[in-house]
């Protein structure tokens, strides 16, 4: 404990009381009672936002979390539209096949029987179909499908497989680089939200923001030390 000189009257006083105890008056006054930022108007809050971004333009939130939920549409329309595609591309395949098929009047096709022909017609039906027939039945009647014909389909199904696959993986590709972003864009927030209580404390102005369990323990692991507010 020291001594003082009251400000009002002159005399010493202890530096411990809040009032002179010779005039009465008040030597030092209680700091104002903090007050809650959610119990602020929003004029309030307007004022004390824009001045934080203004001081901190990187550490908005407004803006953090506009980024957070632009990552999030973002990962699922990726994932979405991959798959479309490819939905898409495979409805194309099988109704492609189905004409096809409808066209040749092929209902059931099979590697050919040789049972059905002599050798020498078979080695003449191979060689005219370079070497692949199709065959099929309608009827009583026997439909021979040039091998040909029938591997340009073949070719056609093998590349809407590949392109399916291929718009798969890039489909994968982006999403998971969405997902990083996601986080990224998350913890950003949170941050944010951090360093904004941190600049309150300075106005006199309790921030609590509203968090999960889980979002809680990361926002108290931040270590804010580093940033300057």
């Amino acid at each position: 404990m020291s001594l003082i000189c009251c400000p009002h009257c002159g005399n010493q006083v202890s530096d411990t009381v809040e009032r002179c105890i010779h005039c009465g008056e008040l030597i030092k006054e209680k700091p104002p009672e903090p007050k809650r930022y959610a119990d602020l108007s929003m004029a309030e809050k307007d004022s004390l936002d824009s001045e934080f971004e203004r001081n901190h333009p990187g550490y908005s939130i407004r803006k953090v979390e506009k980024r957070r939920v632009r990552h999030g549409v973002a990962m699922l329309l990726a994932l979405l539209l991959s798959w479309l595609i490819v939905v898409i591309l495979l409805i194309g395949a099988l109704v492609h096949e189905d004409r096809f098929y409808e066209t040749h009047g092929i209902h059931l096709q099979g590697q050919y029987d040789s049972s059905d022909f002599t050798d020498k017609e078979m080695k003449e039906m191979l060689e005219e179909n370079g070497g692949t027939i199709v065959w099929s039945y309608r009827g009583d009647e026997t439909i021979i499908l040039s091998g040909k014909e029938y591997r340009q389909e073949e070719m056609l199904q093998r590349a809407v497989i590949v392109v399916s696959v291929f718009l798969i993986i890039i489909g994968v590709v982006i999403t998971l680089v969405e997902i990083v972003k996601f986080i990224k864009a998350n913890r950003n927030v949170l941050l944010a939200k951090k360093l904004f209580q941190a600049w309150l404390v300075q106005k006199n102005v309790i921030y609590e923001p509203r968090l999960t369990s889980k979002e809680k323990l990361k926002f108290d692991s931040l270590d804010i030390t580093k940033y300057r507010i």
